[in-house]
């Protein structure tokens, strides 16, 4: 789109020096102009359509949808029991599956990739309805994230198109759309924080030589108990087919079905059973869908922990006074303005300012110093890595979802009160002063 406007605007630009040259005649000038005007109206009609995402389901649709993700969310936990038999021992032991018959396909410290023959499983096979799926294969992903289960689930939440666009920026960069059509089931509560159901439509370009993929996926987030009484966190992300967004011949509808089981491990990790079945359309050679499946693995189980942070850190700077932050405001005025609040050294320059335009200053032993402040505490810092974290603050403006990112820094000790911070406290605290509930 920005090349048409660049070589339109080119046009315009050309014929204006052909007019003012009395090569051409002023009428079609004029008439380039109106169509070029035309053209914008109609690019803003198509961006004022994007900026509404927001559907609403019929009550068919909904219990469509309900369905689909009970019948999969059971038949997750039945196979997470089954063959999961990491859940039982170390959290960096997976070599259970290996002893079970799976073949091992991709491994790292953290996680490990298993081929999987559930695809053509009849138990399965009834969550695949239609003819929709041409080639499936299956996976199964199993290993440890270094966070609690509270965040991740914090981190994972997209209960809004905001929240939901975040988590792209954060985490599904890929499946990043220009626009995403939602509709929410069941949003969280006071009770449940991480309880959350709905669907979601969206179109992903892969290539120009390849027509869009489009993707309907009824969504839900929550928490539940297993027969043995462990709790336990999931996500389903899965294809529907419903009447509201019918099949377009102009794009290829894709199919998929993501499943993932968490359970808090005794040492504060979080064991993930991670089960895929996506559709390949075209026979291609089953190591090639390994080889893109492993990088979409591989990149949720570095980004989601960190998407959990941003979300813990833009919450407890935007909610400073509901989670009772503010009084450490109140304690760094009794602090020296002149040294850093974490090891005391001297800050030489008086003229501080934030990280985006930092001051720098030389020492005496001709090394140099930038002076930051924290952004919760607002407290001195030196540049010094065991005084200061810099971090990227990343915010969704909830009405027109333009996305705002900047890079801040928090002293060791507030650092430290974030992460410690109950992540299923922050998330009540957000609904509370984000959707206010009336009585």
């Amino acid at each position: 789109m920005q090349t048409n406007e660049s070589t339109e605007w080119f046009s315009v630009t050309l014929i204006a020096w052909l007019c003012v040259r009395r090569l051409v005649e002023p009428l079609s000038f004029s008439f380039l102009i109106l169509r070029f005007e035309q053209q914008a109206s109609r690019r803003e009609r198509e961006n004022q359509q994007d900026r509404a995402p927001v559907m609403k389901l019929s009550t068919q649709d909904q219990e469509v949808c309900q369905d689909r993700t009970l019948q999969v969310l059971d038949r997750t936990l039945h196979d997470y029991e089954a063959t999961a038999l990491w859940a039982l021992g170390s959290n960096n032991n997976h070599d259970g599956l290996d002893q079970r018959g799976w073949k091992k396909l991709r491994s790292q410290a953290d996680v490990s990739l298993y081929a999987d023959h559930s695809a053509s499983d009849r138990a399965w096979m009834s969550a695949m309805r239609g003819d929709e799926w041409k080639h499936p294969i299956a996976v199964v992903a199993v290993g440890h994230m270094s966070c609690s289960l509270d965040d991740l689930l914090f981190g994972m939440t997209a209960s809004s198109p905001a929240e939901l666009k975040l988590r792209e920026v954060l985490v599904d960069s890929d499946v990043a759309s220009e626009r995403v059509d939602f509709a929410a089931i069941a949003t969280p509560s006071q009770d449940e924080p991480f309880r959350f159901m709905g669907v979601t439509r969206y179109v992903t370009t892969v290539s120009k030589f390849r027509r869009p993929r489009e993707y309907v996926l009824a969504c839900a987030q929550g928490e539940v108990t297993s027969a043995s009484g462990e709790r336990l966190g999931y996500e389903i992300n899965q294809s529907v087919a419903l009447d509201q967004w019918s099949v377009r011949e102009s794009l290829c509808r894709g199919q998929l079905i993501h499943a993932r089981v968490l359970r808090e491990l005794p040492d504060g990790s979080v064991g993930v059973y991670y089960k895929l079945i996506v559709d390949a359309k075209t026979l291609m050679p089953d190591s090639v869908v390994h080889a893109a499946i492993w990088k979409a693995v591989q990149r949720f189980w570095e980004l989601a922990p960190r998407c959990a942070e941003t979300r813990k850190l833009c919450c407890c700077v935007d909610h400073k006074r509901a989670l009772h932050l503010t009084n450490l405001q109140a304690k760094s005025r009794f602090t020296d303005p002149l040294r850093c609040c974490v090891c005391k050294v001297s800050l030489p320059d008086r003229r501080r300012k934030s990280l985006g335009s930092s001051v720098t200053t030389s020492l005496t032993h001709g090394a140099s110093m930038q002076t930051y402040w924290c952004v919760l505490c607002t407290s001195w810092l030196c540049s010094k890595a065991n005084c200061c974290e810099v971090r990227q603050l990343v915010r969704v403006d909830r009405s027109t979802l333009e996305v705002h990112q900047q890079n801040v820094t928090l002293c060791v000790k507030c650092a430290r009160i974030i992460r410690c911070k109950n992540a299923s406290d922050m998330a009540r605290c957000a609904l509370q002063q984000d959707r206010p509930q009336v009585s």
